[in-house]
């Protein structure tokens, strides 16, 4: 099936159409003034294609009357079941530049009913572009020199930034092409333990005496018989590698998906690290929403 570009009058675009003959092209516009037609014979739709069928499965063949054949795939991906369908040309075994597909995510519970038409190129760019994965970039323990910005961030500013304890800690997210960096200001942050002497002391008393805190500076920001607890803070620089195109793969981003991407690190399998908190379960389903409302351009 040849496909042909078609220039109308008083038009700006120029529709491309399938037929077998410039006349016929021409009939699909019948009711526009068509001034011009030529073949167009740019195939680089099928360099997609290519790389939708290596990594799919043929389901089953559909033979249609008009000469043509709609093949059904499916394909495992990271993040959901992936469902779609091509349309070849029986006549030269050619494939035609459309795609309809299905995602059904790992954490779908409402089976979806209908697909939706796209083209092989959108569709291989949004399921088959690299795997996401996480990776702690650096990190540093209370008492450590601070941390650097990655030299992959430099001249980037912060995107936008995501509480990890409302009001008291706030992280900084920075977007860089496909990636997701994030400065955790408490990364498993633990608690300073004062000696049993001291156990329910004021807070005051116990930042003078490990911390070497003034006392004109306590006086003046805290009450002397306030109590609290004294947090020695941890920090890291936290990227997600090609996380984009997933988050944009469903509307409700997976937050369990992120999460075991974050536990399956080197260092939080050394650490023994198994399970997440509240506080981190929110943050990261905060981030994603943040994330998402930024690409889709609603954070400035």
């Amino acid at each position: 099936m040849r496909r042909w570009k078609l220039k109308l009058k008083d038009k700006e675009y120029k529709p491309i159409v399938y037929a077998k003959t410039e006349t016929d092209a021409i009939t699909c516009f019948k009711d526009e003034v068509v001034e011009s037609v030529t073949l167009y014979e740019n195939r680089d739709y099928l360099s997609y294609i290519n790389k939708m069928l290596e990594n799919a499965m043929l389901e089953g063949i559909q033979h249609r009357n008009n000469n043509c054949d709609r093949e059904w795939y499916k394909t495992d991906t990271a993040y959901g079941l992936l469902r779609f369908r091509l349309i070849k040309d029986c006549n030269d075994d050619s494939y035609f530049d459309y795609t309809d597909y299905q995602f059904v995510s790992n954490d779908c519970k409402v089976l979806p009913c209908t697909y939706e038409m796209s083209t092989p190129q959108k569709v291989c760019e949004k399921y088959f572009s690299d795997s996401p994965y996480c990776e702690i970039y650096s990190y540093r323990l209370y008492g450590e020199p601070k941390l650097v910005k990655p030299v992959e961030l430099k001249g980037i500013k912060s995107s936008f930034i995501v509480d990890f304890i409302p009001n008291k800690c706030k992280c900084h997210c920075f977007v860089k092409d496909n990636d997701l960096w994030i400065k955790h200001r408490d990364f498993f942050s633990k608690s300073h333990k004062p000696t049993p002497k001291d156990m329910g002391t004021p807070l005051t008393y116990r930042l003078q005496k490990y911390f070497n805190c003034y006392k004109n500076y306590l006086d003046k920001f805290m009450y002397p018989d306030s109590w609290g607890d004294i947090v020695l803070r941890n920090e890291a620089w936290i990227v997600f590698h090609n996380i984009k195109n997933f988050v944009l793969v469903d509307k409700i981003p997976s937050v369990v998906f992120v999460e075991n991407m974050f536990l399956n690190t080197d260092l939080m399998k050394k650490s023994n690290i198994y399970n997440l908190s509240n506080e981190w379960d929110r943050f990261f389903e905060n981030t994603l929403k943040t994330y998402v409302k930024y690409l889709k351009g609603e954070i400035v």
